[in-house]
């Protein structure tokens, strides 16, 4: 009986932290670039489970466990990690001229000044104090030549390769877009945005495709409906091992009850 409280134990803390990803998912709904985030569970280890008080029979060779074999016990599960869902979304139309998506795979570099380099999908940029093109926490957009992108009021075409262009055709710059190897283990810093680890690998350039689409911006890959649904299913599942708690504690004071009676 003790172990399965703890069996139940485990399917709500696992349910819980699924929850906690699921209401992060939904509430980042409308965040312009934003990944879902996913969970991998591991199976604890089980048991096998022999009938009892079946006789042993002794030979010259030894004891003889005749015992039948009647199937596996689990004892719970636990959260194995979390991984991001780097699929693209679809692109929406703004017709703002600094916002941009990126088709295909990459990410836009950024710097945030004391803090270094982040990396981040979410497009939706503005010209600062000081002509830069930055995000709307004031992060510089880098170019491919490592420097931050200057801005002119108005009169600027973005190309699909992220080349910037005035409208007399004079080049201003261009957007760098870069990936890396493994983006699994790229390092989550809040606000959309991700920071390169040993395990990613430093930031290469984005492969041949990826485009830049200028007044655009790239929603969330999350599904509010599908999401809605699986809080239900996490939040059933949840109640359910807490029933089995509830039960076997039950029948565990049932059990003392009956002892001391004796």
């Amino acid at each position: 009986m003790i172990r399965g409280i703890y069996t139940g134990a485990s399917g709500m803390l696992a349910k819980w932290t699924e929850q906690d990803v699921i209401t992060n998912n939904m509430a980042n709904v409308d965040t312009p670039g934003f990944k879902r985030h996913l969970l991998l569970w591991k199976e604890e280890p089980r048991f096998k489970m022999h009938r009892l008080y079946d006789a042993v029979i002794e030979t010259p060779g030894g004891d003889y466990d005749i015992r039948p074999y009647i199937g596996d016990m689990g004892t719970g599960v636990r959260v194995k990690g979390e991984f991001i869902d780097f699929s693209e979304g679809s692109l929406k139309s703004t017709g703002n001229t600094l916002d941009l998506a990126i088709r295909g795979d990459g990410f836009f570099e950024i710097d945030r000044p004391g803090k270094g380099k982040f990396y981040t999908r979410a497009g939706n940029f503005i010209r600062n104090s000081e002509g830069l093109l930055t995000t709307l926490h004031g992060d510089r957009v880098l170019g491919a030549d490592g420097n931050p992108i200057p801005i002119q009021a108005d009169g600027l075409y973005f190309q699909k390769n992220g080349t910037l262009v005035d409208r007399d055709g004079i080049v201003l710059g261009q957007v760098r877009l870069v990936t890396f190897n493994d983006k699994q283990m790229l390092s989550k810093m809040g606000d959309n945005n991700f920071a390169a680890t040993e395990k990613s690998g430093a930031a290469v350039p984005a492969p041949a495709g990826t485009e830049v689409r200028q007044g655009y911006l790239e929603v969330s890959n999350s599904n509010i409906i599908h999401d809605m649904v699986q809080m239900i299913v996490a939040n059933r599942a949840y109640e359910a091992n807490q029933r089995v708690i509830t039960s076997h504690d039950q029948l565990l004071g049932q059990a003392i009850s009956d002892v001391s009676r004796v």
